[in-house]
């Protein structure tokens, strides 16, 4: 739908930026795992997200993933992009 609307302003679909805020709560278990983050980063990917917008966990286990998320998941992500 967005695509169609750009197409009639004569913007190119693909110059938005596409974003999705990523927070923990019970039903969101994006921070449960290293391997559930990067699982959710690639599906959001395949239907155009390419910007993640990451919350800062308040607990002390999501914070232990949070970090191996920051230091191993993201840079890996990043390099599938290339």
């Amino acid at each position: 739908m967005i695509e169609d609307y750009c197409k009639e302003l004569g913007r190119d679909p693909k110059t938005l930026r596409r974003s999705l805020l990523v927070f923990h709560n019970d039903v969101n278990t994006a921070y449960d795992s290293v391997d559930a983050f990067e699982d959710d980063v690639r599906v959001f990917r395949e239907v155009g997200i390419d910007q993640f917008i990451l919350t800062y966990p308040l607990t002390e286990r999501y914070l232990r993933v949070f970090e191996r998320i920051a230091n191993d998941a993201i840079p890996r992500l990043r390099a599938e992009d290339l």
